[in-house]
């Protein structure tokens, strides 16, 4: 997702959600343990009824990382139904300080209208 797409989806729903992915075994509904994948089935559930609010999704990459090979398949699962529900090209931000810069990018233009 790049700056003008993050501002028009903010744009567009009047939103600045962002929705945290941080993946639990222990706290996901039992009926979704029954999945193939519970920690897709999850996350899938979490998008379907926030995507129309949500202008990103932060899924906490050291949550997928301690279920191994099935954690890192789930995220890549998730990163697709991401770019699928939201008709986007989703990348992973990890450092911190490229999240802080596009906050204040988005700050700047939509506030400051600079």
């Amino acid at each position: 997702m790049n700056l003008e797409l993050l501002l028009s989806q903010i744009q567009k729903k009047q939103s600045f959600l962002c929705v945290g992915l941080d993946v639990d075994l222990d706290k996901i509904p039992a009926h979704l343990l029954g999945e193939e994948d519970p920690i897709f089935a999850f996350n899938k559930a979490i998008i379907d009824a926030t995507h129309s609010y949500a202008v990103a999704y932060k899924p906490n990459i050291a949550f997928y990382e301690a279920y191994g090979v099935k954690g890192w398949q789930a995220l890549a699962k998730t990163v697709d139904y991401i770019n699928l529900s939201m008709k986007t090209s989703l990348r992973l931000l990890t450092p911190n300080e490229e999240i802080l810069e596009i906050l204040l990018l988005v700050m700047q233009r939509l506030f400051l209208r600079i």
